[in-house]
């Protein structure tokens, strides 16, 4: 269960934290286990989903269930891409997506059809529930992170289903850049520029543009609240002094 895999997971980082890979993957991979109730799920994913198909993940496995495996794989795919283990990681990758499309399956304002997420970004996932509230096994910077190196694994095999599998992940990785809890224009620029990338290896150039546009012009971006030090609210600081 739940748990358990989280347990499993703080085993990994332990075991990587002392220099043991080999036992963090194992610790990792037997979390994917626990949560899935499958013996090598990283091996069997697909007779997983075609057992239980991406609307019925998050009511057999729960929403923690789900994210622990996203988080068990973005450590998984982190590792096999610290080893040169491409296959590995793109397997892992393709993984993910149907994880990812589960989160967006608990509401019906969400799309259901990958095609549909080429320009989607959601303000909130679940409706009045917190995807993280009490997620302490990744922070959200580093799940955004490894949601960002699975797309950017998806979108680098050259294939047009595989970069259309990326667009989920870009768009979860855009909200919690956006209106998610990191709130950083740098991360949302980082995000609209892979998903452009996604876009056109998926074979949509117009979608991709009209992304590209969005970065050019700076739209939808969070507002970020600060000021200069030593001034009121509001004010702009003197210009620097020729050189």
């Amino acid at each position: 269960g739940p748990g358990l895999a989280a347990a499993l997971l703080d085993r990994g980082d332990l075991h990587l934290g002392l220099g043991e890979p080999r036992e963090a993957r194992r610790a990792w991979r037997d979390a994917l286990d626990a949560l899935f109730r499958t013996l090598d799920a990283h091996l069997h994913w697909r007779e997983l989903y075609e057992k239980h198909p991406i609307p019925s993940l998050v009511p057999e496995f729960g929403l923690q269930g789900c994210l622990l495996a996203l988080a068990a794989i973005v450590r998984l795919a982190q590792h096999a891409a610290r080893e040169g283990d491409a296959h590995g990681r793109t397997e892992l990758a393709r993984m993910a997506v149907p994880l990812v499309r589960a989160l967006f399956s608990m509401s019906i304002n969400h799309p259901q059809k990958l095609s549909e997420f080429a320009l989607y970004t959601p303000e909130e996932v679940c409706p009045g529930v917190s995807l993280f509230g009490d997620f302490r096994v990744l922070t959200v910077a580093q799940f955004a992170n490894g949601l960002q190196d699975l797309a950017g694994a998806l979108c680098g095999l050259g294939a047009p289903a595989a970069a259309a599998g990326a667009l989920p992940l870009l768009a979860l990785l855009e909200h919690l850049a956006g209106a998610g809890a990191l709130q950083s224009p740098a991360a949302v620029l980082q995000a609209r520029i892979l998903r452009i990338r996604a876009l056109c290896g998926a074979g949509r150039p117009g979608a991709a543009l009209s992304v590209l546009a969005s970065v050019l012009k700076g739209t939808g971006l969070p507002v970020v609240l600060g000021g200069y030090a030593g001034l009121p609210a509001g004010a702009v600081p003197p210009p620097p002094p020729p050189p």
